[in-house]
């Protein structure tokens, strides 16, 4: 595991989580879905998963205790946070039985599809009479690829822009999304072996890269034009993502 790599391959490791915690800081968005197709360049993408579970926990954690929002939340999208719990059940199952280069697809075409939404920004609309079960459909998918990859919030994210859902509801909501969604995950991934006791040190020692990373995400946010980097950072995922799936498939 992380421990084993040759001292060039922990600085590419390093420099994915930095990546994803730079992401983090500047947007507010995006670890895993940076730093998980960046660390396949150096380790197994099952490896992978495994090693970012400790960053994303801690940082989702972090979030959901800055909201404040959880009853509000609870309360209104109770349907989709149960859908979320199913999906991700079902993702980390999958996680356990698919091969390393059919999740090396599907994880390339998640990160340049959801990134390339991201970059062309449609005008979605949810009607509120479809408001329901989309976000039980909604749940499923964003708890799928929670269990699959970590990657929890993009499906619900665009969901809930699409309900031009005020800021601190917002909040609220992707807040609990995140924790309801990644510490089920865990239990499944400890339970089927995909997160065993040698991956703790490793995932420990990744939050720290990913935590200076954030550090200096925040610190050059008021430094930089942030919708520039939110397009660079975006094409180069679209990028990465098709590259993974050439890799995948060829």
């Amino acid at each position: 595991m992380l421990l084993d790599l040759s001292p060039l391959m922990l600085l590419a490791a390093a420099t994915a989580l930095f990546a994803g915690g730079l992401s983090k800081g500047v947007l507010g968005v995006g670890l895993p879905m940076i730093a998980l197709p960046l660390l396949y360049t150096s380790v197994p993408i099952r490896e992978g998963v495994a090693l970012m579970y400790g960053p994303v926990l801690i940082m989702n954690v972090w979030q959901t205790f800055q909201g404040g929002y959880f009853l509000m939340a609870l309360r209104k999208f109770w349907p989709m946070m149960v859908a979320v719990v199913a999906g991700t059940w079902l993702g980390a199952k999958t996680l356990v039985g698919i091969d390393s280069q059919t999740l090396q697809v599907i994880v390339g075409i998640t990160v340049a599809g959801f990134s390339l939404v991201n970059l062309l920004q449609p005008k979605l609309s949810v009607p509120a009479r479809h408001a329901l079960w989309l976000s039980i459909v909604v749940g499923l998918i964003g708890g799928f690829f929670g269990g699959l990859t970590l990657f929890i919030g993009p499906a619900v994210i665009m969901f809930l822009v699409a309900l031009r859902t005020q800021k601190d509801e917002f909040i609220g909501i992707i807040a609990l999304v995140y924790l309801l969604g990644i510490i089920p995950t865990g239990i499944i991934y400890a339970a089927e072996g995909v997160l065993r006791a040698e991956h703790i040190v490793p995932t420990l020692l990744a939050c720290v890269p990913v935590f200076v990373g954030m550090l200096a995400g925040q610190w050059i946010r008021g430094r930089i034009n942030e919708e520039t980097f939110r397009k660079v950072l975006l094409i180069a995922l679209v990028l990465i993502g098709l590259n993974m799936v050439r890799q995948g498939l060829f």
